[in-house]
């Protein structure tokens, strides 16, 4: 008799310890979970899995609204921040505000030492693509470049080495494949710039891919995240990943609006 109620006492015993021990697995499975949230101020222009890493996933497909989110834009920093790592040289001088309206962004271009293209000419590229009659000055927003004083952001062109260890300053490793945009840091990788996107359909649209790349980083900085090819034969929107996935059927662009003004948008990308 005294066998069964002791195996009587274990069994209940048992019974009463299994949900608490099943209560003890989901609490420490539930801090498991990530808790960064979205918008930590890294983002990869190319590399669409970097981004993974920053922002919690979303399988919804939004538009993003045409004006920047005001998390995304912090006050300007007197003197503009220098890179991390490398020497880079400032390019010279400046140009008045371009854009009809909205909020005004100062942006500084530098150019890594040793490298072939020039600081100028470097800062000429990135001065006609902001300035676009298609870029993000067409609704809400307006881009003045300086050379001193206080800017919201700078643009820098780095060899691939040196993007990659300024980027994985900011979590971000793009293996010096890709360029990113983290914190108030547009970083250009060289080879990107000189060669454009390996993908087949690039070939013989360097300057296009130039200004993918400037308005793919600036767009993160305003606030925009990565986005798919809305369908075959249409133009692929600036904040797509060609680098890692391909174009899908759509037509090269480097424009976040069409001749008509319209925002180009597409599906958000998975890891968004």
């Amino acid at each position: 008799m005294r066998v069964r109620v002791r195996a009587g006492v274990l069994l209940i015993s048992a019974v009463l310890l299994l949900p608490l021990a099943a209560c003890t697995g989901s609490r420490r499975d539930a801090t498991a979970l990530p808790t960064t949230p979205a918008g930590t101020g890294a983002t990869t222009g190319d590399d669409e899995r970097v981004e993974r890493a920053t922002q919690p996933p979303t399988t919804k497909p939004t538009t993003p609204a045409p004006k920047p989110t005001r998390s995304s834009n912090p006050k300007p920093v007197s003197p503009c921040l220098r890179p991390g790592s490398g020497s880079f040289r400032v390019a010279p001088g400046g140009h008045p505000p371009v854009g009809k309206s909205g909020r005004l962004y100062r942006y500084q271009v530098m150019v890594q030492d040793g490298v072939g293209p020039t600081p100028a000419g470097f800062a000429a590229a990135v001065d006609a693509t902001l300035g676009g009659a298609r870029g993000w000055t067409n609704k809400g927003v307006r881009f003045q470049r300086v050379s001193s004083g206080s800017c919201d952001f700078v643009v820098e062109l780095a060899t691939a080495a040196t993007s990659e260890k300024i980027c994985a300053g900011y979590g971000l490793h793009t293996g010096g494949e890709v360029s990113c945009r983290g914190g108030k840091e547009v970083v250009i990788n060289l080879d990107r710039w000189l060669h454009a996107d390996p993908e087949p359909a690039w070939s013989g649209h360097l300057s296009t891919y130039r200004d993918l790349v400037v308005n793919h980083e600036v767009g993160h900085f305003l606030g925009y995240h990565h986005m798919s090819c809305p369908g075959s034969g249409k133009p692929l929107p600036v904040m797509a990943t060609p680098y890692t996935t391909g174009l899908r059927g759509c037509a090269v662009n480097g424009w976040p609006y069409s001749p008509g003004g319209a925002f180009l948008s597409g599906p958000a990308q998975p890891g968004n």
